[in-house]
């Protein structure tokens, strides 16, 4: 997999982009935005003015095809500088304003690419992972149906695929994609990532920390299956280790938002007196939503239940309300059912997270 390469397609796509990729206006500025590179744009820089760092670590998305796919949030901004973290990944460091575009252009450009070379495969894959950060599942699958269509071949396609899937709770199409790429791709951590999220959704706990300690033996210094497998111990019953898998993985990257929320999830809902540390939850929490400047859905909600931890339910129930009118919304298997919640908060009451087994696969 990874001699393969996209030139040729490069060479449809890269000019459009190069013609359109002027910066958005600034309006209020950049920090919390989510944003992608532009194909010219050098990997992300530790020092402001620096050529490409050699030591970035990879992209969590089809690295090999020779293109940036992941999407960025942006923590700072200095000037015409803005220091990005990967969402999914490991990468971050600065970007100039002008090697970036917002979701919305990088998805108008690509369905351009789209009507003018509707045998593309890279524009439906690219845009396919943009519009599923967008909330829109069911373009995002159509998408990638297409993909694979054109280039079934291209594996990380099915894993992609899958995440969508998981997203619109079709957890058994999501495992069947999951299972050709790990048969096909056995190295590939963002499979065994991913397919372990799955398995958690289906019940299958053990199996899903299995496919999870793959991931993290293939990837060790990715935060995002140690956060995975800490949603895992917590919905066991093993607060202590979800707690230290929370903790290793903000060891990996302070800046990972879902790891910080993650960990104030936990301290804030656990039904055990001993585990729950409201104080430390709202610390964690805050941290969380300053890193995607109030607009993450799971983030406000690990708000809300540190908030209602400490006894302030006026503030529970302003950050729950406002972490179900985000997109895309929390999934359940780390939120729960979000209506029910903001009755609790509205009644006074705090959210506690027992262990409950789902049905097994």
């Amino acid at each position: 997999m990874a001699n393969l390469k996209a030139g040729r397609l490069l060479a449809v796509v890269c000019p459009l982009f190069l013609a359109q990729a002027a910066a958005p206006a600034r309006g209020a500025g950049w920090v919390g935005k989510v944003v992608v590179r532009t194909p010219n744009a050098q990997k992300p820089r530790t020092k402001i003015g620096t050529d490409h760092d050699t030591t970035d670590s990879r992209q969590l998305v089809l690295e090999a095809f020779g293109i940036q796919y992941a999407t960025y949030r942006v923590v700072r901004e200095r000037g015409s500088w803005l220091w990005v973290v990967a969402e999914a990944g490991e990468a971050k460091g600065w970007l100039m304003t002008s090697e970036v575009l917002t979701l919305n252009r990088a998805i108008d450009l690509h369905t351009g690419v789209i009507q003018a070379h509707p045998d593309n495969w890279l524009s439906f894959s690219m845009r396919g992972i943009y519009l599923a950060r967008r909330g829109e599942f069911d373009r995002a699958v159509a998408d990638y149906d297409e993909a694979i269509r054109l280039k079934p071949e291209l594996w990380p396609h099915f894993a992609n695929r899958a995440l969508i899937q998981f997203a619109r709770h079709e957890y058994e199409a999501a495992f069947k994609d999951l299972d050709q790429v790990v048969e096909h791709v056995p190295n590939y951590a963002l499979a065994y990532g991913i397919r372990g999220v799955v398995r958690h959704a289906l019940g299958d706990f053990d199996k899903a920390i299995a496919d999870e300690n793959e991931a993290i033996r293939l990837r060790p210094k990715w935060c995002l299956p140690l956060c995975a497998r800490s949603a895992i111990w917590a919905a066991k019953g093993e607060p202590v280790k979800a707690i230290s898998d929370a903790d290793q993985a903000i060891e990996l990257d302070a800046d990972n938002a879902r790891c910080h929320a993650q960990r104030a999830w936990i301290l804030a809902t656990c039904a055990d007196d001993a585990i729950r540390d409201g104080k430390r939850a709202l610390e964690s929490a805050t941290r969380a939503c300053k890193l995607t400047n109030w607009h993450d859905a799971f983030s406000l909600a690990a708000l809300a239940a540190a908030s209602a931890e400490v006894g302030d339910f006026k503030a529970a129930v302003r950050w729950q309300k406002k972490s179900m009118t985000e997109v895309p919304p929390a999934d359940e298997l780390a939120q729960g059912d979000a209506g029910s919640i903001l009755k609790l908060y509205e009644a006074h009451k705090p959210f506690r997270h027992a262990p409950v087994r789902r049905p097994g696969k």
